[in-house]
């Protein structure tokens, strides 16, 4: 469903969340897995959905023991850089859109705003998957 004609990236949420609660190889499974089902579904080039998805998820597990996993802010702004990076990525190994895209203005009219929409619906899919992945372990109110 898209919101002021952005359509928010779910599978990069949980791939990226994934990576942040579990670490590396399970975000590059996740992420590997989202990408694949995104690249047999959508068409187009086969595999750089993959390959981008893997690396953001699998990126994201990078920091998965450096934070306090019960702040739900800081996913947040994880996401937000994720979806940037996971764009650029895009467009730099998809031939089609390297050569026939305007940087500047998908910059503005699409990512920064996806970008924007994830990071805020990433509060709230972080949130529900802490909860399954550690339920009431560390909660103590």
């Amino acid at each position: 469903m898209p919101w002021f004609g952005v359509k928010p990236d779910l599978l990069l949420i949980i791939a990226v969340t994934a990576g942040l609660l579990r670490g590396i190889k399970f975000g590059t499974g996740i992420g590997f897995l989202a990408g694949a089902f995104q690249d047999l579904f959508l068409g187009g080039i086969f595999g750089v959905l993959t390959i981008v998805k893997m690396v953001t998820g699998g990126g994201s597990g990078l920091i998965e023991g450096n934070f306090f996993k019960e702040n739900y802010l800081f996913p947040s702004v994880i996401i937000f850089l994720a979806t940037f990076t996971h764009e650029f990525l895009k467009i730099l190994l998809s031939e089609r859109l390297l050569f026939n895209i305007n940087i500047m203005l998908a910059l503005k009219e699409y990512i920064l705003p996806e970008a924007i929409l994830n990071s805020l619906l990433g509060i709230i899919v972080y949130y529900l998957l802490y909860r399954l992945d550690d339920p009431g372990g560390s909660y103590y109110g």
